[in-house]
């Protein structure tokens, strides 16, 4: 644009709006409209954009620097369990198929560092909006070499088309990550037993895990995998131990004086967004998750594994 409006000057023909020019550098056109200022030596005499295309160039620079760190710093939040049993759990939620600061191992090595006996990947593993099968494979089956790993699936996977969901779920399965699809398998430690429950992410608010837990055995503390964790009410009506959930992204932006702004399925100032709630005698842990999906950025919201001690 800013070359455009050169030769337009020169030939004495119609020109571009300053006010244009000044607002496509403040969108983030400041790279561009600084360099055509020194190669075209146009509006450099301006004293608006003398200012202007450098303060948006800075600011935008800034920004840059501020959404990365946001979007990759890595949180390890761990939480204890009363239980007699000793087993480490480390969970993987709303991967969303991202590698953090752009190094393909890098969640496989902190969650090797945590020396999990099980690791449960709790759905959106990949994305819908810029689906990276490969990705997702990859850090899940470099999981699967640290732990016996369990996944759930999340409301992402079934907006694949059925070639891709084959693909992630074949993958999965011949990587070694074992599918928990309305199923659950039994841990064993040298104390007690736990039952591990898988909900497929379309089973959450029905009563599926009702059903599930009819056939466990009373002794067995349940632990259930479920996506979603607006369902609450549901998994305590069934009478659940623990449930492991994600989805809610930490609620994407906590700010001051507000807290989480937003989470799917829970709308503006979410509650259900990390931590440990309470429903009865359930108790649910919430990722904040690693990925993002449709808002790109994070702000104070730091991507989080979660590490659960029993």
């Amino acid at each position: 644009m800013f070359g455009l409006d050169k030769k337009k000057a020169e030939a004495g023909k119609w020109r571009v709006p300053e006010r244009t020019l000044i607002f496509l550098a403040f969108l983030g056109g400041g790279i561009g409209a600084l360099a055509s200022m020194l190669v075209f030596h146009h509006k450099t005499r301006k004293k608006k954009f003398r200012i202007f295309v450098p303060l948006w160039l800075v600011l935008h620079l800034i920004a840059v620097i501020f959404f990365t760190y946001q979007n990759n710093r890595l949180v390890i939040t761990e939480y204890d369990m009363e239980e007699a049993g000793d087993l480490r759990i480390v969970q993987i939620s709303d991967l969303h198929n991202v590698t953090l600061w752009w190094q393909k191992d890098y969640i496989a090595d902190r969650v090797k560092d945590l020396s999990p006996d099980i690791i449960v990947i709790t759905g959106d593993i990949i994305d819908s909006n810029h689906t990276d099968i490969d990705s997702a494979l990859y850090t899940a089956g470099e999981l699967a070499k640290l732990a016996d790993t369990y996944y759930v699936t999340g409301n992402h996977e079934y907006w694949l088309d059925e070639e891709e969901q084959s693909k992630l779920f074949d993958g999965l399965f011949d990587r070694g990550v074992k599918i928990l699809d309305n199923d659950y398998v039994y841990v064993t430690t040298d104390k007690i037993w736990y039952a591990i429950i898988g909900l497929d992410d379309r089973s959450l608010g029905d009563n599926t895990l009702k059903d599930i837990l009819a056939d466990i055995d009373r002794d067995a503390v349940t632990i259930t995998l479920a996506h979603e964790p607006q369902y609450i009410s549901y998994y305590a009506a069934a009478g659940t131990d623990y449930v492991i959930t994600g989805h809610a992204h930490g609620g994407q932006m906590i700010l001051p004086g507000i807290g989480p702004l937003v989470a799917p399925d829970q709308g503006f100032k979410p509650e259900l967004t990390e931590g440990v709630v309470e429903s009865g005698s359930t108790r649910m842990i919430i990722s904040r998750g690693l990925g993002n999906s449709v808002i790109p950025f994070r702000v104070f919201d730091y991507p989080e594994i979660v590490v659960i001690d029993f």
